[in-house]
């Protein structure tokens, strides 16, 4: 087998591999461009394609980035032919992903969890064959999440009597527009090229896909949607100040779900839930994924 790097003529036979050898996740070559060429922290050095006479026999994606005063690698996916399982091919690849990790003095490997252009935030444990290959080779679970998902057609998203109850607090609630962006930035106070992503996808969105709450001219929370995939929703935050009892985060959702009611989606999936009792209360959504967090050590 020879490893090679992913290359832009590949997307269109890499989405067909991916959708023959994965189960549970759609690719099309949008997504998976989006995933890898389009990721704030792409490495060409480390999307590695396993080929046999020209034919795609394997994939597996990865990056690396400074993490606080860490250096963390991840693989982001990862695939090996159905026929062509247990003959060391997935070994050959993730041990040559490890080995320029090595180099980049990476100390520890994540599997999927590459926020914020992730295609999954964990391994779902139903593709049993690749939980088994990871614990194999050193990876623990060492976390878990979910995502949920909500009806539309039948959701309650009326937030006008909301809004004018906050309003008389000096609060105002409207979709993010073009001049918000240095604003938003700021609110967001991460990682520069991470938060860029996210707010441009937002405005690439028709319309944007994102909806912000002003307190004082400031930004103080937010929802967007169409930004990790369509039909998703997230993420989601509100200032500390006011998290607890104003119902912020009801209306920015509410007019979330209410945006992508009127694009015609039938469901949203709510990603890498936290908080499972306000989107059930609020939506009446209900669990319906869940992933392992699947870790390595590389310091020894």
């Amino acid at each position: 087998m020879e490893i090679t790097t992913m290359a832009r003529e590949d997307l269109a036979a890499l989405s067909r591999f991916c959708n023959e050898n994965i189960e549970y996740d759609h690719f099309t070559p949008e997504l998976i461009e989006d995933k890898t060429f389009g990721d704030p922290h792409f490495d060409p050095e480390s999307v590695l394609v396993g080929k046999e006479k020209g034919r795609i026999v394997a994939f597996m994606p990865g990056l690396w980035k400074e993490k606080g005063d860490r250096r963390i690698g991840w693989i982001k996916w990862f695939a090996v032919e159905k026929k062509m399982r247990r003959r060391g091919i997935g070994s050959r690849l993730l041990g040559e992903l490890e080995s320029r990790f090595r180099e980049h003095k990476v100390q520890e490997i994540r599997v999927s969890d590459s926020a914020p252009n992730y295609l999954q935030p964990g391994i779902d444990p139903r593709n049993t064959e690749a939980v088994a290959f990871l614990l194999k080779r050193g990876y623990g679970k060492t976390g878990g999440f979910f995502h949920m998902d909500a009806e539309l057609a039948h959701l309650d998203l009326e937030t006008t009597e909301g809004e004018k109850a906050l309003e008389v607090e000096g609060f105002n609630f409207r979709r993010l527009e073009p001049g918000n962006r240095r604003g938003f930035m700021d609110f967001l106070e991460g990682d520069p090229r991470e938060d860029a992503y996210r707010v441009d996808k937002c405005y690439r969105q028709r319309p944007i896909s994102c909806h912000i709450a002003l307190h004082g001219g400031k930004i103080v929370a937010y929802a967007q949607y169409d930004v990790d995939r369509p039909g998703w929703f997230g993420g989601m935050r509100t200032v500390e100040e006011f998290r607890r009892a104003k119902g912020l985060g009801t209306i920015l959702f509410k007019r979330c779900l209410a945006d992508m009611r009127r694009l015609g989606y039938e469901r949203a999936l709510i990603g890498w839930v936290a908080p499972l009792y306000f989107y059930a209360k609020v939506a009446d959504a209900r669990v319906c994924r869940t992933m392992w967090l699947m870790t390595k050590s590389l310091e020894s």
